[in-house]
């Protein structure tokens, strides 16, 4: 295990569940946590959104869903990433609620249940394209769906879903796109009366009137998206594990793309692109060694990079060096992600789970 560590901050993810279920309005919440929560950590952080209320979740494969049942006492389990034919054994199995957005799946489930007795009929969502352009049936296959499913007792919808492609874009023509989304789900859910409908994604939640019944809220759990009120969960951090000075005119790192202009104090801290800290950052990456914003010199290594000292004389060896959040002096997310020319959800995922690592669970950032 390296010295890179994930630092979540349990009382910034509390606020801001609690900020997400006043916006929902006693809606369901459906809390995402798939892809290890965003980097975040599946499980402690099921936990934790679990003490606000909020016990409905929803992963993207049935690994994830497997782990979750086993390590959570969770109301329901969403599989929203899809499913392949050998997977429908342990999607039943383990009550897990399947979206079924493709006929392929329907046959997959009719095939399985063909010949079997059972007690009750399995629940189910349906996904439907209005416009994002990913999985779900499309709209002019409503009327074919419905009938398919009439035919198979074992199966009760309870949900009809959508997903929002441009919810967080807020320019004219988004808006409208977003809008007419919404009216094509409106009209596909009349087909299936008195189930759960969900659209909204936290875009959706946050700066659209497309509530209906119940919301599918990530990144906003994170604080990966700008809204008043939400904090960043997420605080990323490593060592310094050397310290020197270089003469002048003395080269850093790879590719001699850094020259030093004077005699300078260096620390070597120790993670890099194999932890998700990409070459693509630099130049003009800064960190934070003991409250003071420090710039990354020299290129990026698989495991080390090099930061100028000179503005921190006390700082030793084994301090820590805040790649993203920290105390009073913070990397924000949104900061990493103007460089990368990216978006938070992938420094995120880059940064919070390219290996294994240490995790840390705090309520007061202070005390760290």
């Amino acid at each position: 295990m390296g010295w890179s560590e994930v630092v979540i901050d349990e009382s910034s993810l509390r606020n801001n569940v609690r900020l997400i279920r006043e916006r929902a309005s006693g809606r369901k919440v459906f809390a995402v946590i798939k892809s290890n929560a965003y980097g975040h950590g599946m499980v402690d952080c099921a936990r934790i959104i679990k003490k606000e209320g909020v016990e409905n979740f929803a992963v993207a494969t049935i690994d994830e869903a497997v782990e979750l049942r086993e390590k959570v006492d969770c109301n329901s389990v969403l599989l929203i990433g899809g499913f392949v034919k050998k997977e429908v054994e342990e999607i039943f199995g383990r009550r897990v609620t399947p979206v079924v957005s493709n006929f392929e799946q329907l046959s997959y489930i009719g095939e399985f249940f063909r010949g079997k007795i059972i007690d009750r009929p399995f629940e189910i969502h349906l996904e439907f394209d209005t416009g994002m352009g990913r999985t779900g049936f499309l709209p002019s296959e409503v009327v074919r769906v419905k009938e398919l499913i009439k035919g198979m007792s074992f199966l009760k919808v309870t949900g009809i879903m959508s997903h929002f492609s441009v919810a967080d874009y807020m320019d004219e023509d988004s808006i409208s796109y977003t809008n007419r989304q919404i009216e094509i789900f409106k009209g596909i859910t009349r087909y299936f009366p008195g189930v759960v409908r969900h659209i909204s994604n936290s875009a959706g939640l946050l700066f659209h009137n497309a509530l209906f019944d119940a919301v599918r809220v990530g990144i906003a759990i994170y604080g990966g998206i700008k809204y008043p009120g939400l904090r960043e969960v997420m605080h990323v951090r490593t060592r310094l594990v050397e310290i020197k000075e270089v003469p002048e005119n003395w080269f850093i790192s790879y590719g001699r793309t850094y020259k030093t202009e004077k005699r300078k104090r260096i620390g070597i801290a120790s993670c890099g692109y194999s932890l998700g800290l990409w070459r693509r950052f630099y130049p003009g990456l800064e960190v934070v060694v003991r409250d003071r914003r420090v710039p990354v010199v020299g290129v990026i290594c698989m495991d080390l990079f090099v930061v100028d000292l000179d503005k921190v004389p006390d700082a030793d060896i084994g301090d820590y060096v805040y790649i993203m959040g920290g105390k009073s002096e913070r990397i924000s997310v949104f900061e990493l992600a103007e460089k990368a020319q990216t978006v938070t959800y992938e420094i995120f995922c880059a940064l919070g789970d390219y290996c294994k690592r240490n995790r840390i669970v705090v309520e007061d950032l202070s005390a760290i």
